[in-house]
């Protein structure tokens, strides 16, 4: 789908009317730097993102960015607007009210829906991110790859089922249960030889024969309420000796110290301000996930909002999810530590109910013994309602204090109680460990059911991650092939080779890219590459992602992304160019002048249009086109308030402009030794082109091609007013503002001379190397070699 053209009015640097018309050609815009070349691409990515540009997502844009978008000057009441028009007629567009509220519209109707499933990332490269790949971390270019493979679907699937898993953990109260299941099943096993309905029909059968006389119940349930009921008057008819026994019996089997140390251990690992902790350091983390991608911008230390430590930006994604791992880790012992202190209270309130009870008020002991006395009073007011979530300090040391007294107290009473209500007491507590049997089932179920679901969850998951790593590598292999190419002509010859993607081995969700450097493997660019080199990589692994999917068929936006390039590497991006790159359209900008001027000389008028933008003026003014593509209205801008500055802009236009003519029409210069070579001016362009033109430049006439004069005429006043013009600007600093609209004027005339006004090609736009000559496309305008 090539871009017909881009219309915008009163968004960003577009006043009330700005378009950028295609004539379905590939454009090369030239704007010196803040023209207003990235409204356009603003424009796209503004439609595409559904009212979004990334660069202007901070807290100065607004809720909706309409701080940025709109133009500073837009009229009051007056909406701002974008479209875009495709070939085949169609076209997309957005209204964008005062408050940012955008509504967008397209024609056909679906075809907005189609513009804004495309992947920005495979359409717009802008300067700041030109490297900005190839410096992530090898997680991040995982996450950064994954939608341009087509990918992210899959990811964001793999990740939900992950959070789901979370999920279904927590709210199920797995842990808890877990723990629970183990309390209940060791205290089990403790009178059953195993948890089974034959092994405690069997065992309560032969507790029947003791307890129950006559017809007993089947069903274990009713048998377990029988028996419960027996055994308990049972308990009740005994001297009050032996129910001090049952009762103190049961508190030594609550086994208090036990539950004690476990409180205080899992507790211990949690201590302090926990909930608090938890909960804000990972709302800090989860928000750190949120600005990661941002963080490529930067570069040394950045101290995490969480810990606190300086961490390098090439380690802090991977930091920060060590760190919520680490995190959900104590969730969990902090779900372990509930569960032991919810354990230690209910086994507490079961002995305070048995000390209260009146049996033990007979107790000799208790009278005789103060501090036995002391510790049970101590206990027996011991308030359990203020156990919320983290309990009190001096409570469990008052408990740890206490329980140890008692139970030693205890145990000499147990030693000496007689056989027979030894007997009674285990009988009740098997009878009790049968009862829980339904809630040892019923928990075993319910953990088998959340396994069963985690554990498909996880299948499922890992199912998802070992397709996307299989498909990533095969994606891999493909493009790897593309940036190699693209390499080997942006940088032929060069001592780096072998360029390609690739997935590290040792972990996952990872993607990096290795290369040999004077042959040696090297498993990071980052390692050797200049800046130049890493921004032309990055580069050839846009270029070469933007064919993924089908996303060959759409436009490319390049934006000034050669900026840290030197001249002969613009060349060879000027020569993939001039290759073109598929049936994709090429929208270039850039602020370069001596590259856009070696644009215009290589690349063809019949599949390229050049395109100037006028220096800033002002918002009301807006974005401005320029008339002519010789960039000399960066001189004009210059004229009313520093003639002599414009008069030198001129000279420096022309320096270049001039010298890229020369090398286009084969002119020899006369080698001079050291650096002058390269510090010839534009007057000696102009004297050899003068010179060499007048019997090499030829205009056709019917069937023959005649010296071609008028152009030397120009060029001949061009040369003058270079000299008596440009010269004093530079060096005597004195020119005046006629002047120099008139030496503008000249060379623009003087340069127009090199096109073919039939066809509007330069006259070195096609070779005829085996007649020794050059000329324009439709063969009017010739230069002969010699």
């Amino acid at each position: 789908m090539k871009v017909t053209s881009i219309n915008s009015s009163w968004f960003r640097g577009a006043a009330a009317s700005a378009s950028l018309n295609t004539e379905l050609k590939n454009i090369a815009i030239y704007g010196a730097n803040g023209s207003g070349k990235s409204t356009f691409c603003d424009a796209i990515e503004y439609l595409i993102m559904q009212g979004k540009i990334d660069h202007l997502r901070h807290e100065y844009s607004g809720v909706r960015q309409e701080k940025g978008i709109r133009n500073t000057h837009a009229p009051k009441g007056v909406s701002s607007i974008i479209s875009i028009e495709f070939e085949g007629n169609v076209s997309i567009g957005v209204t964008i009210d005062e408050n940012g509220i955008p509504v967008f519209t397209s024609d056909p109707s679906a075809l907005i829906d189609l513009v804004q499933s495309w992947k920005l990332e495979q359409l717009v490269l802008r300067q700041d991110e030109v490297a900005r790949f190839v410096v992530k971390p090898k997680g991040d270019k995982y996450s950064a790859l994954l939608p341009l493979l087509g990918l992210q679907n899959l990811e964001q699937a793999a990740s939900n089922l992950s959070t789901l898993n979370r999920y279904i953990v927590e709210r199920s109260g797995l842990i808890a249960k877990t723990e629970r299941l183990k309390l209940l099943r060791d205290e089990a096993l403790k009178y059953l030889p195993e948890i089974s309905e034959k092994a405690i029909l069997e065992i309560l059968s032969k507790v029947a024969e003791r307890h129950i006389a006559g017809e007993k119940p089947t069903k274990r349930s009713e048998l377990i309420t029988t028996l419960t009921e027996s055994i308990s008057k049972s308990v009740e008819l005994l001297e009050p000796t032996i129910t001090r026994y049952t009762l103190l019996s049961q508190i030594r089997d609550e086994n208090l110290p036990n539950k004690i140390d476990a409180a205080i251990n899992t507790h211990d690992k949690i201590a302090g301000r926990l909930d608090a902790f938890l909960d804000s350091r990972i709302g800090i983390l989860q928000n750190a996930e949120g600005w990661l991608s941002k963080l490529d911008k930067l570069e040394g230390e950045i101290n995490c909002p969480a810990c606190g430590r300086p961490i390098p930006i090439e380690d802090f994604a991977g930091h920060v999810r060590s760190e919520l791992k680490a995190l959900e880790e104590l969730a969990s012992s902090r779900s372990a530590a509930r569960s032991a202190q919810s354990t230690l209270k209910g086994s507490l309130d079961k002995v305070k109910g048995f000390l209260a009870n009146e049996a033990l008020s007979s107790w000799p002991t208790v009278k005789t013994d103060p501090e036995l006395n002391e510790a049970i009073s101590g206990l027996s007011k011991l308030d359990l309602s203020t156990w919320q979530g983290e309990y009190p300090t001096e409570d469990i040391a008052k408990v740890s204090a206490l329980v140890p007294l008692i139970l030693t107290r205890i145990k000499p009473i147990l030693d000496a109680t007689p056989p027979s209500s030894k007997e009674l007491f285990k009988d009740l507590k098997i009878v009790e460990a049968c009862g829980n049997i339904d809630e040892i089932q019923s928990l075993e179920d319910d953990l088998n059911r959340i396994r069963r679901i985690t554990k498909g969850i996880t299948s499922g998951e890992n199912a998802i991650r070992s397709n996307i790593k299989t498909r990533t590598e095969e994606l891999i292999d493909q493009i790897s092939g593309d940036i190699q190419n693209l390499w080997g002509k942006l940088h032929p010859g060069e001592p780096i080779e072998d360029v390609k993607l690739y997935v590290p081995s040792d972990a996952d969700k990872a993607i990096d890219v290795c290369l040999k450097f004077f042959g040696v493997e090297q498993l990071s660019p980052r390692l050797t590459l200049s800046e130049g080199h890493r921004n032309s990589l990055g580069l050839c692994i846009f270029l070469a992602l933007s064919r993924c999917g089908d996303g060959e068929t759409r436009p490319i936006f390049l934006d000034d992304v050669v900026s840290s390039w030197d001249r002969e590497h613009r060349g060879m991006l000027t020569g993939i160019l001039n290759g073109g790159l598929g049936d994709r359209q090429i929208l270039l900008f850039t602020h370069d002048r001596e590259w856009f001027h070696e644009l215009r000389t290589i690349l063809p008028t019949a599949s390229w249009k050049f395109l100037v933008l006028k220096p800033w003026s002002s918002p009301s003014i807006g974005l401005q086109w320029s008339e002519s593509q010789d960039t000399l209205d960066d001189a004009r801008v210059l004229i009313d308030t520093d003639p002599e500055a414009a008069g030198n802009r001129v000279r420096a236009i022309m320096d270049t402009q001039l010298a890229i003519i020369a090398e286009r029409l084969r002119i020899d210069m006369l080698y001079k030794r050291g650096d002058r070579n390269d510090r010839r001016t534009c007057i000696e362009f102009c004297e050899k082109i003068i010179s060499n033109g007048k019997k090499r430049f030829r205009k056709k006439a019917g069937d023959s091609w005649p010296e071609f004069k008028e152009p030397i005429d120009d060029w001949h006043r061009m040369h003058s007013l270079l000299i008596a013009w440009a010269d004093r600007s530079s060096h005597a600093g004195s020119l005046v503002p006629n002047e120099v609209e008139q030496l503008i004027q000249t060379c623009e005339i003087a340069l127009s001379r090199f096109k073919c006004a039939k066809c509007e090609s330069f006259v070195w736009s096609a070779d005829r190397t085996s007649q020794e000559r050059l000329q324009c496309t439709c063969g009017d305008l010739q230069w002969s070699y010699g």
